[in-house]
């Protein structure tokens, strides 16, 4: 509650009526209160302790993220039967997204050719759906998905993906040059993928935004080039990338916080400053050729925090923007 309430979703009253409810504690006219979807205790010592969520919302990669949205993006495909997204921590390192899938054609989870078609389908529309940092890490088809003694999905019954299990990659082209080579080491560093090829996609086995800082960190310390993460968009293959190394002039600016959410579009870009979430919704009403980028907020790629006035952190976000 309080002045920092909005009036409500724009052209969606549905949701505004659904999240927004008149402020019992205010003696303001019209005055109202959000409906956050936090769910929290009042402890004895009058702390507040959050104990979770009442929709599917989930934070990783630092969004927030609806699983409901991403099972419902699965779905639409006819060839899937039923789909559960779920974020897992199996090992250390950071949460990541896991899709499971159970195909209409029981014969498709056990077909490597089949399955690996599906999944291709899946990445292809999820991406004309979802931002980036949505996308699933990893996609398991399962003939059928275990179940409890009451009939419901067993969620400690499904398996963990592998360490590198992908099924989503390319006929396989060894590195050939030093600059392949060297991108192929440091990509299967940071993604725990053996054996990579040059033609093998960074966001299809498993790789986000948040990742691809550390691999150019990486790229930079070990091999010289600053490379902005809009590179890494363009660019998503060790060939690719080593191309964009041979064509690069080494920008004078790094750029540490400011990330391409959806860089592709001819319309006039919009820049979210500390999206946070906001830069996960707002995306998917603006159209495929609309460019959305966003500042992160320092320290987030793990690097020392440079500037905390308002006034610094300002000029600092402007000579990325040059």
């Amino acid at each position: 509650g309080g002045d920092g309430v909005a009036l409500g979703y724009w052209g969606r009253e549905d949701l505004t009526a659904e999240r927004f409810m008149p402020d019992p504690f205010s003696d303001e006219p019209g005055a109202r209160m959000y409906r956050t979807g936090d769910m929290v205790r009042w402890l004895p010592d009058g702390n507040i302790e959050f104990i979770g969520r009442t929709d599917g919302q989930v934070k990783v990669r630092g969004f927030r993220i609806e699983l409901g949205e991403i099972e419902n993006a699965i779905s639409e495909l006819p060839q899937v039967k039923d789909r559960l997204v779920m974020v897992r921590q199996d090992g250390p390192g950071e949460k990541q997204l896991v899709a499971y899938v159970v195909p209409e054609n029981g014969q498709v989870a056990e077909d490597p050719e089949q399955r690996a078609d599906l999944l291709v389908q899946l990445r292809s529309r999820l991406r004309t759906h979802l931002p980036e940092h949505a996308m699933p890490s990893h996609f398991l088809v399962l003939p059928e998905f275990p179940l409890n003694a009451n009939g419901k999905v067993d969620r400690h019954a499904l398996p963990a993906p592998e360490a590198g299990q992908q099924v989503l990659r390319t006929r396989h082209v060894a590195p050939r040059d030093a600059n392949e080579k060297a991108l192929a080491s440091i990509w299967s560093r940071v993604l725990g993928v053996p054996d990579l090829g040059v033609h093998d996609n960074f966001f299809d086995l498993g790789g986000h935004s948040l990742l691809g800082i550390q691999l150019l960190t990486q790229v930079k310390q070990e091999m010289g080039y600053k490379l902005p993460l809009a590179t890494l968009f363009r660019s998503p293959t060790i060939a690719q990338l080593a191309r964009e190394l041979g064509m690069s002039e080494q920008p004078k600016v790094q750029l540490k916080n400011l990330s391409a959410i959806q860089p592709q579009g001819t319309k006039v870009p919009i820049f979210c400053v500390h999206g946070d979430e906001a830069s996960y919704f707002i995306p998917q009403h603006l159209g495929l050729d609309r460019p959305f980028y966003n500042f992160f907020h320092q320290g987030e790629d793990g690097a020392r925090i440079l500037y905390t006035e308002v006034k610094d952190i300002a000029e600092h976000f402007l000579e990325e923007l040059r």
